[in-house]
């Protein structure tokens, strides 16, 4: 994505890395990395649309390999973010400041093969959740802020670290570090080390919520 993009209240939707059974002619499937990529200062608002970004396994193609997905300013009702890669790639970096504005249910969905890593701030409105699960580690380095009783949920296979602040009025923060995850090769991606839980000069306010670390 090298421009921004507007939707005026449509729904966008990129898939990268379709598989055989979605249409992909697997001899025109080239060699090479599948990608989700928004360049250095651009955005997508969808209004009261949705986002849904995904990088699929490639299924049944010769040349599959995926790589990470990179997103920059989202705005919608709800965004949603699943890089499913069956390869080494399959990180998901947000670098962009993310607003998902619905009022309820999860309004915010990362889920990743491998690491999800955020360094921009995430604004969750009135009772929207936000959900992040991965197979191996998360880095929370960006704030999340819920103007209500917003739930975080962080689910990573192996560690979290939590770097940026986390508020909500009352909702419940959920930190589940060594837990298998699903998706695709979930396993495989639980590389060696040990799990852990660990928080950098950050604080956890849920309000009247409540605040729940699990290993």
């Amino acid at each position: 994505v090298s421009q921004s993009r507007y939707t005026d209240g449509g729904n966008f939707t990129a898939i990268a890395n379709s598989t055989l059974a979605d249409g992909v002619i697997d001899a025109q499937r080239s060699s090479g990395a599948a990608v989700i990529t928004m360049a250095p200062s651009t955005s997508i608002s969808a209004g009261t649309g949705s986002i849904a970004l995904t990088i699929k396994d490639g299924t049944g193609n010769t040349n599959r390999t995926s790589g990470d997905m990179t997103v920059r300013a989202l705005t919608a009702a709800n965004i949603t973010l699943s890089n499913l890669g069956f390869n080494a790639g399959g990180d998901i970096l947000i670098s962009g400041a993310l607003s998902a504005t619905a009022t309820s249910g999860t309004v915010l969905s990362a889920t990743g093969s491998r690491d999800i890593t955020t360094s921009a701030a995430i604004s969750l409105t009135s009772l929207g959740h936000a959900n992040l699960t991965t197979s191996r580690d998360i880095t929370l380095g960006s704030t999340i802020t819920g103007t209500g009783a917003s739930n975080v949920t962080l689910q990573a296979g192996r560690s979290i670290l939590i770097n940026g602040n986390v508020t909500s009025a009352g909702g419940t923060f959920v930190a589940n570090a060594n837990t298998f995850t699903g998706g695709t090769s979930a396993d495989a991606y639980r590389t060696a080390g040990a799990a852990v839980i660990t928080m950098t000069g950050s604080t956890v306010n849920m309000g009247a919520g409540a605040v729940n670390f699990t290993m």
